[in-house]
């Protein structure tokens, strides 16, 4: 029954690299959390190539933290190694993920135009 994890984990990572493909080819911008609801003059402004680049390297290593996890928890699941050392390993990804993340939307700010509403 965990083939079926495991393929729903491999799914989900292709769809990451896709996505990543895709915003790197200035493609799916729509998908882009705020992007879409600028106007078309804010959209003029935005550096709308730097944007879908550092989307692109989101989604790439959102996949890799997927696949990262299908690992973690293939280890877990089938009783392999020492599952303390696993967990910390677990740990550890995800806190490196998280803060790949953080600074990642901390840089993209500035690519988009100060609204002075």
């Amino acid at each position: 029954m965990y083939w079926l994890i495991y393929l729903l984990v491999v799914v989900f990572a292709l769809g990451c690299f896709l996505c990543g493909v895709q915003f790197r080819k200035q493609k799916w911008g729509f998908l882009i959390a705020g992007y879409n609801d600028l106007t078309e003059n804010q959209k003029a402004q935005a550096d709308s190539q730097a944007i879908s680049k550092s989307m692109s390297k989101c989604a790439f290593w959102t996949g890799v933290y997927v696949l990262s996890l299908g690992l973690v928890l293939y280890l877990l699941l089938e009783e392999i190694g020492d599952s303390s050392i696993i967990r910390i390993v677990c740990a550890l990804l995800t806190l490196l993920f998280v803060l790949f993340i953080f600074i990642e939307v901390r840089k993209n700010r500035s690519y988009y135009p100060i609204n002075k509403d």
